[in-house]
């Protein structure tokens, strides 16, 4: 059995929160639209640490996806998440990245469960361009 791997630092009176961040990081978002993405994960932390409750709740995961799919920050704490570099090349491979997160989030659930940690439905949060063919 795989234990939480900061489950001393639980409180058990709070339920928790899976958060998977589901990122493209395909050619389609090269350039300027990856640098609003790192910025946006910047924020995203930012606001999470200045909110007390979400800052104990959210247990945070981030998978990237172009022509491979890469978890680059498994699930902890908000305040062990550091916004990453991200670089925009290849093509998505969406599917493969959304079985990833439904995996990750089973398995998650599973441990919550088997350590006594009560949680919220989980959330899996996709952000991906949108394609404008008008721009191509």
């Amino acid at each position: 059995m795989k234990t939480l791997e900061y489950l001393v630092e639980f409180d058990h009176l709070q339920q928790y929160i899976a958060l998977v961040l589901l990122l493209d990081t395909s050619g389609a978002m090269a350039g300027t639209k990856i640098r609003a993405l790192e910025e946006g994960l910047r924020v995203f932390k930012e606001a999470l640490t200045r909110h007390d409750r979400a800052a104990k709740r959210v247990d945070l995961a981030v998978v990237t996806f172009d022509d491979d799919v890469r978890v680059i920050h498994d699930f902890a704490s908000v305040e062990r998440f550091d916004p990453p570099t991200l670089v925009g090349s290849g093509q998505a491979c969406m599917g493969d990245a959304i079985l990833k997160a439904v995996e990750m989030v089973e398995t998650r659930k599973r441990q919550y469960r088997e350590n006594g940690v009560d949680y919220y439905r989980p959330i899996i949060l996709l952000v991906m361009t949108s394609y404008n063919s008008k721009a191509h």
